[in-house]
């Protein structure tokens, strides 16, 4: 290459290389610029923080000092306890129960409860107690012939199941009939107080024999109402 070319070309190297260095400086120059000011508003920002931080703590020492004595923070480690309360009553607990009676007759009646009685074993009973003759009520009322024409084969079923339950009933009260007899016969305190809880019981198997009753007629009213509409 000759001489003079050769010269040109570094020159024009040296100028493009000037340049450079000259836009790195000026690059480096803004950048270290821009780093100062952030400093400077980071330091800002902590400063304010600080300050605010301990005026919090300030404010929270005075009121901790006018109402602390009121506060009881939870301490690491110290179990929270929740109040039954809050869940309301506990429905099992508040149900009505009754002296715990033989564990014989319990066991029976949880039995009959739960899987009924065998058919003949009722069948049996209700033969054994029939109801006394001077109480017309223990009789479950008998449907007409004339009503039980305009009946389907599904309501008469049904009053007949509620008769049966009714005359169900009759047999239990007339066994509970007979050991009232016998305390009337000898009356004592002792016998009083057992004749006062089987007059109830017979009250309220009485109370079911109404509403059986009543349900009943209720039904087949209802029933002849819409045939009668008919007509």
């Amino acid at each position: 290459m000759p001489k003079r070319k050769s010269d040109a070309f570094l020159k024009r190297i040296q100028k493009k290389m000037r340049k450079l260095d000259k836009t790195l400086k000026e690059y480096n120059k803004r950048r270290a610029s821009s780093s100062s000011e952030s400093e400077d508003s980071s330091n800002d920002s902590t400063s304010s923080s600080s300050s605010s931080d301990s005026g919090d703590r300030d404010r929270g020492a005075t009121t901790q000092t006018t109402v602390g004595e009121d506060i009881s923070p939870q301490q690491p480690g110290q179990e929270i306890v929740i109040p039954i309360e809050i869940l309301g009553t506990n429905p099992l607990a508040s149900a009505a129960v009754g002296p715990e009676i033989h564990a014989e007759i319990a066991s029976r009646w949880t039995t009959f409860c739960r899987t009924g009685l065998d058919k003949d074993d009722r069948k049996s009973l209700m033969e054994k107690y029939p109801s006394p003759s001077n109480v017309e009520g223990l009789s479950p009322p008998m449907l007409n012939a004339e009503i039980s024409v305009c009946l389907t084969e599904n309501l008469l079923k049904q009053d007949k199941f509620l008769s049966t339950l009714q005359r169900q009933i009759a047999a239990a009260m007339s066994a509970i009939a007979l050991p009232m007899n016998v305390f009337f016969s000898n009356p004592s305190d002792e016998t009083n107080a057992h004749l006062q809880h089987l007059a109830n019981g017979s009250k309220l198997l009485a109370d079911v024999m109404h509403s059986l009753s009543r349900h009943r007629r209720y039904g087949l009213s209802n029933t002849m109402n819409n045939i009668l509409g008919r007509l």
